[in-house]
């Protein structure tokens, strides 16, 4: 049993399915808020991150750029008059055959580990969380 996110292996391996079936999506009238994962973890895009009022109603405390792009549209002033923390992963390509989460020997990615210390952080503040 895997201790990441709190979660056992299958429901990481479900969850995940459910976001790579998401990720790339294009953006609809539909897609108005982020989707909740875990009780503190939200997925979303770089419009979701940037609507700063969706994301006070929200009760999210804090914003995780996984992506390679995005950061031009993020209102980090509005993040700190908000006391909305942001972080980022440093990913260098956002495709599907990035190594986000561990590489083909399968060790894990750095990246995954910034977003796990990231999260956990979060969570221990009693936050909560928006990757995109």
């Amino acid at each position: 049993m895997s201790a990441a996110f709190g979660l056992n292996e299958t429901e990481i391996e479900y969850r995940l399915g459910i976001i790579q079936e998401l990720v790339a999506k294009p953006i609809t009238s539909k897609d108005n808020d982020p989707g909740m994962v875990a009780e503190n973890l939200w997925v979303g895009s770089k419009h979701h991150a940037a609507q700063v009022d969706k994301l006070v109603e929200l009760g999210i405390t804090a914003v995780l750029n996984c992506a390679s792009s995005g950061v031009s549209t993020v209102p980090l002033d509005k993040y700190r008059q908000h006391g909305i923390r942001y972080g980022f992963t440093n990913v260098k390509r956002d495709d599907s055959t990035y190594p986000i989460l561990h590489d083909e020997d399968g060790v894990r990615s750095p990246h995954l580990d910034d977003a796990k210390g990231f999260y956990e952080e979060v969570v221990k503040e009693g936050g909560k969380a928006l990757f995109f």
